[in-house]
């Protein structure tokens, strides 16, 4: 094949050409070909009969043909050649958080002098054209801003301002820029932040977008910016971590856990002061701790323990001083509110595997507004690590009932269960659930919490775990209940014959465990039983404490019936009898998520309604009024998002103080029912908090984003990588090569066809009309 070559630059890319031709038969078909066209022209040069006039016009007649007819033979085309790739975007975030004030490693350079000094290095370089991509700038804090097209390509506009955004949230800048960056399609991301991320709890979280980002082939290119903790200049302390709020009860202990963190501190002397404060009250100093942070750079987690005051409603100070200048100081103190009850009741729910019993029995004893539930989930994935030590993270005397789930007994050490009988039997309820690992399924026979069980353990086998369920431990078939005649308050749902009728017409439970037979003890009795007279719900005492063993653990299925009035009525009744109580308080409830705010924010509050024993309704006469600092500000109106609940949307937080939302309302027997929720807004900037960087946040940023080619680099490594991205689009460049060729189509075919035999037609017209052979 022979080839003629001729280039054209055109974008993007390059493309060139190329004439080829493909002889039939090959070269070798030259000579006979050649033999044959001056053959047929000498056979013309030799006819006698015609002038050289006749004989030039044949000639070239001929001439034409045998030019079509080479052609023909040569089979020519072209053959086009091109290399591009699809036009995209490469967009750079450039973060504007409040942060980005703080110092760099840099000398004398704030983190958004540095910022600003790369932006100009990525607009000299680029021109923000790399090959067929263009940069696109973004700003993000809590949000995502795309500058004006005025603005570019220095962005003089935003970088001469300040930073001035009071939260960051990287995982929605990632995401939103995912979903913007439309035409010319996103290729990759540059991130230029120092990592600290203010939103919490972040949603999207950034890690899982970066993952994202790498299924989809985008790869981002982390720019670290500010100082690693380990190697910052900075010295400082800072509260890093605290709840909101606390819920206590009156004279007993409240634990306080706190994370201190110290940066440039080591061998430094740090001490912790927590100071009560309330209305008209002096402040009272309730504990104190000195700390030694042993690393320049740690988080050190501290927990206090306080003894609750009288009933009321506290602010907690938490205060960290230290003789060491620091660079911030604003984040050495914290606020929180404590909440102190008189009458409250505190449950430890322990739970092996959650399911559906458990949701709906927290469910039943959130319905009551003294009731406050803490959950212990004990995972059996986590058998190895069996059995748990409570002690460590629970303090039994702050209980007043302790709840058994679908708990084996070697999920809790043997001090853990001799703590929960020795609470017991000072007085603490005790109620057991049934479940694949209860009762003698559980192996509890052998546990030291066996004595405080109401029946009698015997069964040898211990239902083990992963195994089809064994029938001498559990009853696997649809249980209807019967109420033992007997007036109880735990099974008094109504007044008889209602209430037995009402019992019957209760969804069977799915199954139970076997209990054995009730110990002859005083207090032990049956109240429920099977179809069977197996045992289902019976009651006893231990010491000073009341205990309760349920077979069953599909009760939620009156739930799914419409019984749930019912269902929430027998488990606050079973509490209440398990504390030797007769009813529940009515009243209402606000609260809220965070307590600690910024300006500008604007907080959901939640709005609830329990009826108590007595099932009163709802009032309608509210009165709900916003102060700060004691000053009355507005009345809020609520909306309703169920029969007993509502919502609160507070607006127009501009100025810092504590601020309280106060209910009033009267009840349609006259009853005045008075709650409130307090809550901080703080001019302080969560962006301020931390002085170094978060190195570590950008790092799983980045790993997540590995296999795209994600990575962190520091300022100064900008240039490598937007070499990067340009092999990155070399190597993703497309080669395309089209070839043509004469006769490849219809059209071309007919038109050298037609074209051949109109000039052997003309030749032979004109040879027969000169009377020629």
């Amino acid at each position: 094949m022979l080839h003629m070559v001729w280039q054209s630059i055109t974008a993007p890319w390059y493309t060139f050409s190329q004439i080829s031709v493909e002889p039939v038969f090959g070269w070798l078909a030259v000579l006979p070909l050649a033999i044959l066209m001056v053959a047929s022209l000498w056979l013309i040069l030799s006819t006698q009969e015609l002038s050289w006039r006749g004989k030039t016009t044949l000639l070239w007649l001929r001439a034409i043909a045998a030019t079509v007819l080479v052609l023909g033979w040569l089979r020519p085309g072209i053959v086009h050649h091109s290399e591009h790739s699809n036009p995209g975007a490469i967009a750079v975030l450039l973060d504007t958080s409040l942060s980005m004030s703080l110092p760099s490693e840099s000398p004398n350079k704030s983190r958004w002098d540095v910022q600003i000094d790369i932006w100009n290095a990525l607009v000299s370089a680029t021109n923000l054209e790399l090959g067929n991509n263009r940069l696109v700038p973004y700003f993000f804090d809590r949000n995502l801003h795309a500058p004006t097209a005025s603005d570019l390509p220095h962005l003089s506009t935003v970088l001469s301002d300040s930073p001035h955004g009071r939260l960051t949230d990287l995982g929605k800048a990632l995401a939103d820029v995912a979903k913007d960056q439309l035409d010319p399609p996103l290729r990759g991301v540059i991130l230029i932040t120092d990592g600290t991320q203010t939103v919490v709890p972040a949603e999207p979280n950034p890690v899982v977008v970066s993952r994202q980002m790498s299924q989809l082939n985008e790869p981002l290119i982390v720019v670290g910016v500010g100082p690693r903790g380990e190697r910052s200049q900075f010295r400082d302390v800072a509260i890093e971590s605290m709840r909101d709020d606390f819920v206590a009860f009156v004279k007993k202990d409240l634990r306080v856990p706190i994370v201190v963190g110290a940066h440039g501190m080591q061998n430094q002397s740090m001490r912790l002061t927590l100071t009560l404060r309330a209305s008209g009250k002096p402040d009272q100093v309730l504990a104190s701790r000195e700390i030694l942070a042993a690393r320049p750079s740690e988080s050190i987690p501290i927990e206090l323990k306080i003894e609750a005051p009288e009933a009321g409603d506290y602010l907690l100070e938490a205060k960290l001083e230290t003789d060491a200048l620091e660079q911030i100081e604003s984040n050495n103190t914290a606020l929180s509110f404590v909440t102190v009850r008189e009458d409250g009741v505190k449950i430890l729910y322990l739970e092996g595997e959650p399911r559906s019993e458990q949701k709906f029995l927290k469910r039943a004893f959130d319905d009551a507004v003294e009731f406050e539930v803490d959950f212990r989930w004990i995972q059996q994935r986590y058998l190895k690590q069996w059995p748990a030590d409570l002690s460590r993270a629970f303090d039994l005397s702050q209980y007043d009932a302790v709840v058994l789930g679908d708990l084996d007994a070697s999920a809790i050490s043997n001090n853990s269960a001799r703590a929960i009988l020795s609470h017991v039997n000072d007085g603490a309820g005790l109620l057991l659930l049934g479940g694949y690992h209860s009762f003698d399924a559980g192996g509890y026979n052998k546990s030291p919490l066996a004595p405080a069980f109401p029946i009698d353990m015997a069964l040898p086998q211990h239902q083990r775990f992963g195994q089809a369920i064994d029938p001498f431990l559990h009853i696997n078939s649809e249980l209807p209940i019967r109420i033992a005649p007997l007036f109880h308050p735990i099974t008094q749902l109504a007044n008889e014959p209602e209430n037995t009728a009402l019992w019957s017409s209760l969804r069977p439970l799915q199954g139970a465990n076997r209990l054995g037979k009730p110990k002859q003890l005083p207090g032990v009795s049956v109240l429920m039983s099977g179809p069977n007279n197996e045992p289902l719900l019976v009651t006893g005492q231990y010491g000073r404490g009341l205990v309760l063993a349920f077979a069953g653990d599909s009760t939620w299925r009156w739930c799914m019936d419409g019984h749930k009035i019912q269902h929430h009525q027998f488990w606050r009744q079973a509490m209440l009898w398990l504390l030797r109580r007769d009813t529940l308080k009515e009243g209402f409830r606000l609260s809220m998520e965070g307590r600690r705010l910024s300006i500008d924010d604007s907080p959901t509050i939640a709005l609830e309604w329990f009826g108590g024993s007595d099932k009163k309704t709802v009032p309608t006469n509210l009165k709900i009024e916003l102060s700060r600092d004691g000053k009355w500000l507005q009345n809020l109106t609520p909306t309703s998002t169920g029969d007993n609940s509502s919502v609160l949307r507070v607006t127009g937080l501009d100025s810092p103080g504590l601020y309280r939302v106060a209910l009033a309302a009267s009840g349609q027997d006259g009853t005045e029912y008075q709650t409130d929720v307090a809550f901080i807004v703080s001019d302080e900037s969560r962006e301020l908090q931390q002085p170094a960087a978060d190195w570590q946040m950008l790092e799983n940023m980045a790993a997540a984003n590995a296999a795209a080619g994600g990575k962190v680099i520091l300022p100064e490594e900008v240039g490598k990588a937007l070499q990067w991205f340009r092999e990155r689009q070399e190597a993703t460049t497309v080669k395309t090569i089209e070839k043509r060729r004469l006769g490849d189509s219809a059209w071309d075919s007919w038109l050298y066809m037609a074209a051949f035999c109109f000039t052997l037609c003309c030749e032979w017209i004109l040879r027969k009309r000169w009377q020629l052979p």
